[in-house]
């Protein structure tokens, strides 16, 4: 990891354009001393996959001590699914044996059981200063999810602990889910339901499904209806201030 960081600090961020994500390992010690030393080389997120590696449950109280320097850091939390690696629950080494199918499927699933953890076992309780973005994994699923979330805490209230609020406050107050398919069915009814907020583009480029160089204008065509405060928060001021980024 630390090599990967040095190169990526090094080598790729040669510009003030260029913002990087730490790469962590899975050791919350060994995490917080790399976030650490990755800030003062100009990281300004930390990256992850949604996924369970190596038996690791990240949303544990044990890595408690990586949220809470990355708050008091202001770096904000990335999640990025990957199937290259076939360490994902939905791989072509579990449930699928083509490739297509499991690339399909492992990006939002995966990416909602992310969701469902971090606010469910109450991470976002203990760390209310802690920014999340989810990134290449679509967003018309997020209100489903925020919904299902919030019907499960009305109707068992004896398993909410330590969850003060419905699941969906925390994710409004604290999340960002990333779009990078500018034709996603309900999109736009999606950025509704959001009221404008907790919404980003991005591009994923150059990936075979990304929204490519050209992603805005596709975005713009689309969605040509767009109210000026959704355009604003939807391509710059949602991911600004996930990020903490200076203006």
């Amino acid at each position: 990891m630390r090599a990967l960081n040095d190169w990526t600090a090094k080598v790729w961020a040669t510009s003030k354009r260029h913002f990087w994500c730490v790469s962590i390992p899975l050791n919350p010690q060994w995490a917080v001393e790399e976030i650490k030393r990755c800030k003062k080389l100009g990281a300004t997120a930390v990256w992850m996959r949604p996924n369970v590696m190596q038996e690791v449950r990240w949303w544990n109280e044990d890595w408690d001590p990586v949220w809470k320097t990355m708050s008091e850091l202001g770096m904000a939390l990335v999640f990025h699914e990957a199937t290259g690696t076939y360490n994902a629950t939905y791989s072509t080494d579990y449930k699928f044996d083509r490739y297509w199918i499991a690339h399909a499927v492992s990006h939002p699933l995966e990416m909602a059981t992310a969701v469902a953890g971090i606010l469910g076992y109450g991470v976002l309780e203990r760390h209310p200063k802690l920014k999340v973005l989810f990134c290449e994994a679509g967003a018309t699923w997020v209100p489903y999810m925020l919904f299902r979330l919030d019907s499960h805490y009305t109707a068992r209230p004896k398993e909410m602990a330590p969850l003060t609020m419905p699941p969906s406050e925390y994710f409004k107050r604290q999340c960002v889910i990333c779009s990078f398919e500018p034709e996603e069915a309900l999109l736009s009814e999606t950025m509704a339901w959001f009221k404008g907020d907790n919404m980003a583009c991005t591009s994923d480029y150059p990936h075979w499904d990304s929204s490519g160089v050209s992603g805005v204008v596709r975005y713009l065509k689309n969605y040509p209806n767009l109210d000026e405060q959704s355009r604003i928060n939807f391509f710059s001021r949602a991911a600004i201030d996930a990020l903490g980024l200076k203006p």
